[in-house]
């Protein structure tokens, strides 16, 4: 028991890690769009997907780092 909740801990932190990079990675996408002066609609769809993608890893980190993961 203890050996597997070691080990969850353990994927808890990888994840919190990976999310974080995945949010990162989301941000700086973002940021480029919003650079644009002027946004195609496929443009302004692919916006609206990563604002929510990124919102769905902001929510998930904070699931993990309250269930006890990596802060």
């Amino acid at each position: 028991m203890i050996r597997e909740t070691t080990h969850q801990f353990g994927a808890d932190e990888v994840n919190v890690d990976q999310l974080r990079a995945e949010h990162s990675d989301l941000e700086r996408k973002l940021e480029e769009l919003n650079a644009h002066i002027y946004l195609t609609p496929e443009e302004q769809i692919e916006r609206k997907r990563i604002q929510k993608l990124k919102l769905l890893k902001k929510d998930q980190i904070q699931m993990l780092v309250s269930r006890g993961g990596n802060a």
